[in-house]
C-alpha cells in the first residue's frame, strides 16, 4: 500500500521479480494519491531463471499483478489486472509477448500538466530489442508505459531512463547513476 498526501513525490524502482520453477507469485498494489503528488511506479517481470540448469523460462504456474488507485476521499481512479498462467496458456504464442521474454510496468501518476511532455518524448516503438506502449489511464491521473524485452538490462535501463525524464521535468535534476552492485 502507497498513500501520497498533498505535494509529495515517490520514485519506486525495486530490482526485478524472478518467479522460479514451479511457483506463484501474487502482488496487489494499492495506492492513494493526493492530485497534486507524483508517484513514479515500476516493476521489472521475469520470465524466469534464465541460466539456472537449462533455464526455467515460463515455467512458473503464476503471475498475478493487481494494482488500483484511489483519490484521498476514496474514488476508484483505475485498476488493472495482469494474470499469466504459462503452464496453462500460450503466452509465447501472442501478438508481441511471443517476441520477448521480460516486461517492465510503469505507472506515473501526476498532475495533468506532467503528462504531455512524457507522452511526447515517449512514443510507442518496436524493434528487435525491446517495445514499448503507453496508454493514459482513466480520471485524468496519469499514464502507464508497459516496455518488453529479451534482456533485463534493457529494461532497467529504459525504464531509469523514463524516471529520470519525469524527475528532470519535475524537479529539475536528473536521477543519480546507478549503483554499482545493482
Amino acid at each position: 500500500q502507497l498513500t501520497l498526501d498533498e505535494d509529495c513525490h515517490l520514485e519506486y524502482i525495486p530490482l526485478p521479480i524472478i518467479p522460479c520453477k514451479n511457483s506463484r507469485y501474487i502482488n496487489n498494489t494499492t495506492i492513494t494519491i493526493h492530485p497534486s503528488a507524483t508517484l513514479f511506479y515500476s516493476e521489472i517481470y521475469t520470465a524466469g531463471r534464465e541460466f539456472y540448469n537449462n533455464g526455467e523460462l515460463f515455467q512458473y504456474n503464476l503471475l498475478s499483478i493487481n494494482t488500483q488507485g484511489y483519490s484521498p476521499n476514496g474514488e476508484l481512479l483505475f485498476r488493472e489486472r495482469m494474470v499469466i498462467e504459462p503452464k496453462r496458456d500460450i503466452c509465447k504464442k501472442i501478438g508481441l509477448i511471443s517476441l520477448f521474454n521480460h516486461f517492465a510496468d510503469i505507472l506515473i501518476l501526476t498532475p495533468q500538466q506532467n503528462i504531455q511532455p512524457l507522452v511526447e518524448q515517449y512514443k510507442p516503438y518496436i524493434s528487435t530489442d525491446y517495445a514499448l506502449g503507453i496508454n493514459y489511464l482513466p480520471e485524468e491521473c496519469g499514464i502507464n508505459i508497459k516496455i518488453l524485452s529479451n534482456s533485463v538490462e534493457e529494461l532497467k535501463k529504459r525504464v531509469r531512463t523514463i524516471c529520470s525524464s519525469l524527475r528532470k521535468q519535475i524537479k529539475g535534476c536528473e536521477l543519480p547513476k546507478e549503483f554499482a552492485w545493482r
